[in-house]
């Protein structure tokens, strides 16, 4: 075969396979050639495997370690430590320091070196353990697959299956490809995987779907990969194989969402500050070095290349300073640190840069079941008529709770339609429920959603029969004792266009009777002529009886509500006697179930519904209030979706569910991408009957047109793709696929929407201590580079080394920093705007912040050095030297006469060269007090020391008292006061380091005072949040 042909009938059967729904099964089968009573033969297996390949999803190769450590070194803040690195180890060989002190010269390269190996081998692990979403994807292909091929049925691998073949599927099994079915029994399909929605789907074969841009949940005569037959038998032929099903469309949205995906709004702030960084370093260093080109000639350098050094150092220095080297290590630590309080709360973070992005989550587009509402689908209300055609109702408790209000033994015994209504939802019913052996309290339910409901419903109303028999032991005790007193004699099946099941029994109180339930205006329509009244009496339905139970019945669907109809026939007529076998033979032909259920008495009706979870409705009304959106997005139906959405105040008075709430098709309809993203500048609040590229177009236009930050949740298969392009993809811990989760940056263990309100006031939190420590470690750094530049532009000695600032940046402002990340949130955090994504990690007044105290801590620290030089008294009555005198110290062997005398020293050098450590500790030692003082500034970044003391943060205390005590080991234990060239303080000279110290503190209170009066700004007010949006 050419390519050319090979390639044509490649494009020919994806038609096929798109178009499959839309016409009959016969005419499927002649597009595809095959016969269905004998499949295709070996040959034209063979010919159509070479052609189309194998039903598998492929694989994409994994990038390689060395790649992924690459990927590590281009971040600037990165390369820049790697440059200070490089230039260290060469002037440390070049300026042959290295000779004189040994490793010490080494130092401060390696120690840079070893923080980013640290870094780089944490970024790598992530990235090796990120990508298995689409590994996880294969595994939910089932393995073998029954077909018929030469006229025989064969057992095949599911890589096997070919398009063409006819498959043959019974309950249990997971079907292996596209498939459109041409032969169905009572078949029920769960697509859960695909649509995210438990209920199953009922197939038939027959159907021939017209709709246009039909979803899966139309297509209710095809069968689809990796979705599971829960009931019946069928017989199809495949359509489409490996990407060519829903299940490789979900895999390319995955690859896709991988490929697009955007960086956290923390990643991007810090490589703006990194670039901005990288040019100022720059500009300070060169300048730095520049203005001290006059003094290379100065004698006390020795040659001009070594004085060149010396003041390339001191560049290099101011490059060492300017960057926070901890700052990547201390976001990582408080990261992972913050998952693990996040999973206390049941949110389990599976990428650390998730934490601080759920800070700036601008909307939150959420699935409905299991998130919304607790996923259990419960009878919450029942209802029956009394003669005055008044609506009797009886509100029943939700999930696992045994209550029904307005009900007693006396009425259960004394309206006898109750009794009836128990035998039907226990007795007309395949479903089962028992507890779990393994987990105690937990139950196991076999059977549909809706069938678990009523079942669940008997066993209430069993608590008020007075013949009940109850058994802690047995789950199901009142629908055994049931079973026992009234023996099924034959079951007549659910069927999609009766849209009702029915069963005959042997009742209790003799004689043989049909219970009958299904779809409430079915069931009255089609197959009641009589109804049964609350004192017991039996009436004709009169048209003013059928429209007032109409009536009823839609009040109770326009709620949300599933109704299900319960009806009896006392003696079905040549049915009462007859032998079991010739039951079983009747039942087998659904002709006959026509006779059986006609002239039933219409008993009353239950309405069905997945609950909200008791806390969603609060949720919702706290994101309001922290300028939050909420859309819900489900794959139910629009009216369901409406109801749910008022019960939880989503949809609020006033709000028109016509404009606010929208099919999948609806948005399809919209011609333009504008018309689109105009609807969700209009609010839409509701997306139902959706699909997996819905999910995906609707993140795309918010994140990319509406510049919003999206938090999605899902817990299917089809949510994969959508999970990957969110911002915040979140997945179901308890009902969620491993699809799901693997695609997600967020689990949430409980499945509940709270957890995710809750989740995103931490992560608001975290990223306030992210700020708060960025705040700290900058104006730290600033510090630094003032003294260090100022130094530099005076010509004093050098005021802080390169080993000293080192120091200063890892251990005595890491260990505060880190403890940081513990602050206890800000006062009303979740009353402020979501912060824009867009927003610089340090801002105009931010900048303005750290300027302002980073100035003053290094100016403090040049003015304690100069002073300590030229007029500090102290214990030991060190010389003192003029201003002039310190800044010519490089000539100090050639002073003037005039200076020498001035001078209070034996030998003019002596001071610089002995007693220069002395100085140097004046100035390091302050710092270190003022960045304690500033650490304890940031504990609040509005709040006053007198709001928000120390002992707020009890790590924080902690941290200060070993980044003190670690800076006094250094200058009492002699090894290391070598090592980092400092000396012993007396007491007069700690004085002088507290009274500079103490005018920070009151800087940082003006400068709180200011930031509090520009907070009134950020405040949400739900009222015009809402007209903003």
């Amino acid at each position: 075969m050419s390519t050319k042909d090979r390639e044509d009938s490649k494009e020919r059967i994806v038609e096929i396979w798109k178009n499959a729904h839309s016409v009959n099964g016969d005419e499927v089968l002649k597009q595809l050639d095959v016969n269905p009573k004998t499949g295709l033969s070996s040959e034209e297996v063979a010919r159509r495997m070479s052609v189309y390949g194998r039903n598998e999803l492929p694989k994409k190769p994994p990038k390689s370690v060395w790649e992924a450590i690459a990927e590590q070194f281009k971040d600037i803040l990165v390369l820049i430590l790697l440059g200070a690195a490089v230039v260290s180890f060469v002037i440390a060989l070049l300026g042959g320091e290295a000779e004189e002190e040994g490793i010490k010269a080494f130092v401060e390269p390696l120690v840079i070196l070893l923080i980013l190996v640290a870094n780089a081998g944490i970024g790598v692990w992530q990235e090796m353990s990120a990508e298995k979403a689409l590994e996880a994807l294969m595994m939910l292909q089932t393995n073998y697959t029954r077909v018929r091929r030469n006229g025989e049925l064969q057992k095949i691998s599911v890589g096997e299956v070919v398009p063409g073949d006819i498959c043959l599927l019974e309950g249990g099994d997971k079907v292996p490809a596209d498939i459109r079915a041409l032969e169905a029994m009572a078949l029920k399909v769960s697509q859960a995987i695909l649509t995210g929605e438990s209920e199953p789907i009922n197939k038939e074969p027959k159907e021939i779907i017209k709709t246009e841009n039909a979803t899966c949940q139309d297509k209710i005569n095809m069968l689809f990969s990796a979705t599971e037959i829960i009931t019946g038998q069928a017989t199809g032929v495949v359509v489409g194989t490996g990407m060519n099903t829903e299940l490789g469309k979900i895999q390319s949205l995955i690859q896709s969402a991988s490929e697009s995906q955007r960086k956290t709004p923390l990643k991007e702030s810090l490589e703006r500050f990194g670039t901005m960084l990288s040019y100022i370093v720059a500009v300070i260093c060169v300048i730095s070095w520049l203005i001290n080109i006059p003094k290379f000639s100065d004698p006390g350098h020795g040659t001009w290349f070594q004085a060149a050094l010396f003041y390339f150092k001191i560049s290099v220095s101011l490059a060492v300073a300017a960057v926070p080297e901890g700052l990547p290590a201390v976001i990582t630590t408080c990261l992972a640190l913050a998952t693990g309080r996040m999973a206390k709360i049941n949110a389990i973070i599976r990428n650390l840069s998730s934490v601080e992005t759920l800070g700036c989550t601008t909307v939150i587009c959420s699935d409905k079941t299991g998130t919304l509402t607790l996923n259990d689908m419960t009878v919450i209300e029942f209802n029956y008529f009394d003669k005055a055609n008044n609506i009797v109702n009886h509100e029943v408790s939700s999930g696992k709770e045994d209550s029904i209000s307005n009900m007693n033994k006396e009425v259960f015994e004394r309206v006898d339609l109750i009794r009836q209504c128990a035998l039907i939802s226990a007795l007309c019913n395949d479903a089962r429920v028992k507890f779990n052996p393994d987990e105690k309290g937990k139950l196991i339910n076999v059977g549909t959603p809706t069938e678990v409901a009523i079942r669940n419903f008997a066993r209430k109303l069993g608590l008020y029969d007075p013949s009940g028999k109850k058994n802690e032991s047995c789950y199901e005790w009142y629908a055994e004792q049931l079973e026992k007193e009234n023996p099924q004699a034959v079951k007549f099946p659910f069927t999609r266009d009766r849209k009702a099941m029915s069963v005959m029994v042997d009742s209790s109180k003799g004689g043989r009777i049909l219970l009958l339930k299904g779809a409430a205006e079915v069931i009255l329509e089609k197959y009641c002529s009589k109804i049964m009244l609350s004192d017991n009496s039996i009436t004709t339905i009169t048209s003013e009886v059928r429209g007032s139970l109409m009536k009823s019945i839609g009040t109770s669907t326009s709620k949300g509500l599933r109704c299900i109809a319960m009806a009896v026939r006392d003696r079905v007529p040549g049915y009462t006697t007859m032998r079991k076998e010739e039951l079983e033979r009747r039942a087998a032909d659904v002709e006959n179930y026509r006779e059986v259920e006609k002239d039933c008495t219409f008993l009353g009706y239950v309405g069905i519904q997945d609950p909200p979870r008791k806390e969603v409705k609060s949720a919702i009304a706290k994101c309001k209030e922290a300028g939050i959106s909420v859309i819900m997005i489900t794959g139910d139906n629009k009216d369901t979706a409406s109801a749910i959405a008022k019960k939880l105040n989503l949809l609020e008075r006033g709000d028109d569910p016509v404009k606010l709430s929208l099919e999948g098709r609806e948005f399809d309809a919209l011609d333009t991408k504008e018309a689109k993203i105009q609807k969700l500048k209009e609010h839409v609040k509701v997306f139902s009957r959706v699909e997996p590229r819905h999910k995906i177009e609707l993140v795309t236009y918010l994140q990319e047109d509406l510049n919003q930050v999206v938090a999605m949740t899902g817990d299917g298969v089809n949510d994969a793709p959508a999970l990957k392009k969110a911002d915040i993809g979140i997945a179901m811990g308890i009902a969620g696929s491993d699809v799901a989760k693997e695609a997600s940056k967020m689990v949430l263990a409980d499945d509940n929407f709270n957890t995710i309100v809750n989740a995103i006031e931490e992560g608001r939190a975290i990223y306030a201590n992210i700020k708060s420590f960025i705040r700290y470690l900058i104006s730290s750094n600033i510090g630094e580079v003032v003294a260090v530049f100022l130094g530099s532009i005076l010509g004093i000695p050098e005021v802080l080394t390169s080993v000293q600032l080192l120091w200063m940046n890892l251990v005595t402002d890491g260990l505060p920093a880190l403890a940081l990340g513990f602050n206890p949130p800000e006062i009303g955090i979740m009353k402020l705007k979501p912060r824009s994504k867009d927003e610089p990690i340090i801002g105009g007044w931010s900048l303005l912040r750290y300027m302002t105290v980073g100035t003053y801590v290094g100016v403090a620290s040049v003015l304690i050095y100069i002073h300590w030089y030229i007029g500090m008294e102290t214990e030991d009555e060190h010389k003192l030297v003029t201003f002039d005198m310190l800044t010519h110290w490089t000539k100090c062997d050639h002073w003037e006469p005039k200076m020498r005398k001035m001078a209070t020293i034996d030998k003019e050098c002596d001071l610089f060269e002995k007693d220069g450590p002395r100085a140097t500790t004046m100035s390091l030692s302050l710092l270190v007090v003022l960045e304690m003082i500033g650490a304890i500034n940031a504990l609040s970044e509005y709040q006053s020391l007198f709001v928000t003391p120390p002992w707020k943060n009890l790590y924080l205390c902690g941290a200060i008292f070993l980044s003190v005590s670690l800076h006094l080991i250094i200058l009492n234990v002699p090894i290391l006061r070598t090592i980092f060239g400092v000396a012993l303080l007396t007491k007069i000279e700690w004085m002088w380091i507290f009274i500079y110290a103490a005018p920070a503190i009151v800087l940082e209170e003006i400068i709180k005072f200011i930031s509090r009066t520009q907070l009134e700004k950020n405040i949400v007010h739900p009222e015009r949040h809402e007209k903003e949006e």
